[in-house]
């Protein structure tokens, strides 16, 4: 009996150590690189989001990179009742924004402040699989940076297989976006 419970005691202490291993991983991909020391609030405000930089490159290697990061912004962001966000199809032509610039885009679509994000394919893996780094931006309406967030999912995701490109574009953009709404103590909506 006792060698059954040691060997029970072994399993649970494997199978205890593995899972934080892998939630540690999730942690170590993502990071805040900036944020400001004034406290701003973007809770019930009007937030844009802008397509990804350089979007017509990322299409060259997945075509639907775009998608998928819309997509996600849109699941992620569903799950908060404070935000009004709207997709802003401006195009930087893979240079970041100016502070002028942003002031007139706020302006423009009467917006708080704006999200803008670089998405990279970091790693080719075998049989067309990617890895992926995002950064996320996020700017107040008078163009001052408030915070930057950064997830790479060579770092921070483990997979059983390869990851397909969808995959690792859904966990880097929920990665960042989630470590941005962390940092700004915006709350999710309460389940019911």
């Amino acid at each position: 009996m006792a060698a059954i419970l040691n060997c029970a005691m072994k399993q649970i202490s494997i199978i205890l150590m593995f899972s934080i291993l892998l939630y540690s991983c999730s942690k170590l991909g993502t990071r805040t690189l900036y944020k400001s020391n004034s406290h701003v609030s973007i809770n019930g405000q009007r937030i844009g989001f802008l397509e990804l930089r350089c979007d017509s490159v990322l299409s060259k290697i997945y075509p639907n990179t775009n998608n998928v990061f819309r997509h996600t912004i849109d699941s992620t962001l569903h799950l908060y009742n404070e935000l009004q966000v709207r997709y802003l199809s401006e195009h930087f032509c893979c240079k970041p924004p100016t502070a002028d610039e942003i002031r007139e885009l706020c302006r423009l679509n009467n917006i708080d402040a704006v999200f803008y994000s670089t998405l990279k394919f970091t790693e080719e893996l075998p049989y067309g699989y990617l890895d992926t780094s995002i950064l996320m931006e996020l700017y107040d309406k008078d163009g001052n940076l408030i915070i930057k967030s950064m997830h790479n999912t060579n770092i921070g995701n483990s997979y059983w297989k390869f990851p397909k490109p969808a995959m690792t574009i859904r966990d880097a953009t929920y990665g960042a976006l989630n470590r941005i709404l962390a940092e700004m103590k915006i709350g999710k909506i309460a389940s019911k």
